[in-house]
């Protein structure tokens, strides 16, 4: 079986997704995407786009503005990218080992408000290829590396999301894709956590889109840069294998030893032992905490709030992680589903499998409807409603988790989108399809 897919499908129909020059469909058509391509539609991205940047710009500039002093040891914003920015600073003074360490790290970390001192400490747990790749932001002051990251990745995710588009598309219909990136209110949250959710899913994009165009050692390694971060990798190897395309597994079986063996040069191998040490430690601590859980868009966040006990709440989660993993190994072994739909399942099914997925973890979920709206996702009003909860609302949500129980809404919300994509695919029955698509 080859990667590159037969003609796009739109939704249950058969007409295809028109490359350059050929006559389009209609907008009602084309679901979503072909939604946003009309006048009106257009106008609200560029007005969100537009919206995005300035209010992801004023964030930027308080955090910046409130560092005291600015970019000194002890003076950082209390989020995920403190603990990438101390590791990078700790590496090379502490050894590589050191930044798993809470007792090193969170020195580091300290977030003295003007307001009166707090401690927050966010744990480094990260395979050596991002440890060797945050050297550079820690060598920069904080007030300048965490703008700097947050930008490069709210642009890498709009350009890879111009890959979304079909092979061949008009510029202006890859714009319109990266427009509904850029324009999402869900950047914001990506902002706030200063995350590696959106470079991660802009790899995954970038993979998708060179095996579509019948380039699968480039997509292999590419793939291979994804296993920075483990916890969202469970389903890449199902989808690999099931596509049967021996130059993918390959090249993307090659990259993944690459790029854990050349960051262990420098780190060490006895890095591989205390990071493993370090994941079941917090594993533990964030099972054992409920509140620490608040921000988790998963079902296993969901059982341990109801008061299932952590081993139990584990292997009832094994059965969705079971779920999604038969249901992207089908989609990609099948011969005849149009490739934005398996590729649009496989987006969204991967928080859906994961425990330990977060409210960042949105962004992935996004992607994939991205690529369901190629397909013709988004003719029904419960689609658009689900859309837009992610678009418009993705962002906020997790900011009211002390008024709303965040997980209780978000786990069930990408439950639905991933029947959503089941309906796509054709992997469940007509009725979902018309009720979802």
């Amino acid at each position: 079986m080859t990667l590159a897919a037969p003609a796009e499908a739109v939704g249950t129909g058969q007409a295809p997704d028109k490359a350059a020059g050929a006559a389009a469909p209609s907008a009602s058509a084309r679901g979503i995407v072909g939604a946003f391509e009309t006048r009106p539609g257009r106008v609200l991205l560029i007005l969100s786009v537009w919206a995005m940047i300035c209010l992801g710009a004023m964030v930027l500039l308080f955090v910046v503005w409130r560092l005291t002093p600015p970019g000194t040891l002890g003076s950082v914003t209390p989020n995920d990218f403190s603990a990438f920015w101390a590791a990078g600073r700790m590496a090379l003074e502490a050894g590589p080992v050191a930044t798993l360490n809470p007792a090193t790290l969170a020195p580091v970390q300290l977030y003295e408000p003007a307001t009166g001192g707090r401690e927050h400490y966010f744990p480094f747990l990260y395979p050596p290829a991002w440890l060797v790749t945050s050297l550079p932001l820690g060598a920069l002051s904080y007030a300048v590396a965490y703008p700097l990251f947050v930008v490069l990745s709210f642009l890498g995710f709009m350009a890879a999301c111009t890959l979304i588009a079909p092979p061949g598309a008009l510029a202006r219909r890859r714009t319109t894709f990266a427009m509904l990136a850029g324009g999402a209110l869900l950047m914001f949250a990506q902002v706030y956590a200063g995350q590696l959710t959106l470079l991660w899913t802009a790899a995954l994009i970038a993979s998708l889109a060179l095996a579509e165009r019948g380039r699968p050692v480039a997509a292999g390694l590419v793939l291979g840069l994804c296993s920075i971060k483990p916890t969202l990798c469970l389903l890449l190897p199902i989808a690999v294998i099931a596509s049967g395309d021996r130059r993918y597994i390959a090249s993307a079986s090659v990259s993944v030893i690459l790029v854990a063996a050349l960051p262990t040069l420098w780190t060490g191998p006895e890095y591989w032992s205390a990071w493993l040490g370090a994941l079941a430690e917090q594993s533990d601590r964030a099972g054992n905490n409920i509140e620490s859980l608040r921000g988790m868009l998963s079902w296993y966040a969901v059982l341990r709030d109801l008061g299932i006990d952590q081993p139990a709440a584990t292997a009832m989660h094994a059965l969705v992680t079971l779920t999604a993993a038969v249901a992207v190994g089908i989609a990609w072994w099948r011969a005849g589903i149009p490739f934005a739909a398996r590729a649009g399942l496989l987006l969204i099914a991967i928080p859906f499998a994961s425990p330990y997925a977060w409210y960042y973890e949105l962004a992935v979920v996004f992607a994939g409807m991205l690529y369901l709206g190629r397909a013709g996702w988004g003719r029904s009003p419960v689609s658009w409603v689900l859309f837009l909860i992610v678009w418009a609302l993705g962002g906020f949500l997790p900011f009211l988790s002390s008024i709303i129980e965040f997980r209780y809404l978000m786990a069930p919300l990408v439950t639905v989108a991933f029947i959503a994509a089941l309906a796509q695919t054709g992997l469940i029955g007509q009725r979902a399809a018309r009720l979802l698509g």
